[in-house]
């Protein structure tokens, strides 16, 4: 079975064989596979690093499992693991979900560790220093933020796209890209002609035979001949 926390709780007093016993509740969690699950543990507590001291496994292992559920909704089609977008695809799910993952444990749980810098007991406040420039704990998250930033990109192009780069374009044009069909004598619920559409006829150039509207350059102008007129045998007629 997968996606299940186990959290068992042994009783005061508890006693061994041995004579030992317990003097306090002992309360245990065991988790199950994790699926989806593209980081892991070590790694969440390698990028946060002392941050992520007063946090269990349970706790970072549960929103690896989140992140990973969140990262599969960016891109569901996943490109082939030997080949050079599978590479930086692979690759950057995993950053994203470590960044994603410790920057989100880091805000959650930073009033409650302490992390926020300020400590008040009573009448009694103390406050921590700024430290270096760049460092600290916001330095750390404006880190993360890039780091999720950049690899975001990656996953939701296929990994077509290198880390903080951006997503490449693509060219349209009404009628190539779309199923859009030109409607008919739609007023119509019954007889001849109800439900219909209009036919859609090809076009060398790729259309679907539509019109298309475009101006050219100002500087050049092309004078407008009609040729019926040209050749004089042809002469308009008026009937009475």
């Amino acid at each position: 079975m997968t996606n299940i926390v186990v959290k068992i709780t042994l009783p005061k007093g508890l006693k061994l064989v041995s004579g030992a016993f317990l003097p306090q509740p002992l309360s245990l969690e065991v988790i199950s596979d994790l699926s989806p699950y593209y980081a892991s543990v070590p790694q969440v507590r390698l990028e946060g690093g002392p941050y992520m001291d007063k946090l269990k496994d349970t706790t970072i292992a549960a929103m690896i499992y989140q992140l990973s559920s969140q990262v599969d909704q960016l891109n569901d089609k996943a490109p082939a693991t030997a080949s050079a977008e599978g590479k930086r695809f692979y690759s950057a799910r995993n950053e994203f979900v470590i960044h994603a993952a410790c920057y989100n444990l880091l805000v959650n749980l930073s009033g409650l560790v302490g992390y926020t810098g300020g400590h008040v007991l009573g009448n009694f406040s103390v406050t921590k220093q700024r430290g270096e420039p760049g460092s600290g704990f916001s330095a750390k998250l404006k880190d993360l933020q890039d780091g999720i930033k950049d690899y975001k990109v990656v996953v939701e192009s296929g990994g077509k796209v290198i880390p903080g780069g951006n997503s490449l374009f693509t060219m349209a044009a009404k009628g190539l890209y779309d199923s859009e069909k030109a409607p008919g004598r739609t007023w119509l619920v019954s007889g001849m002609g109800a439900n219909t559409t209009t036919p859609e006829w090809s076009s060398g150039t790729g259309g679907r035979g539509k019109p298309m509207k475009f101006f050219i350059s100002p500087i050049v102008n092309i004078r407008y001949i009609d040729l019926r007129f040209m050749d004089p045998r042809i002469t308009p007629q008026i009937r009475g």
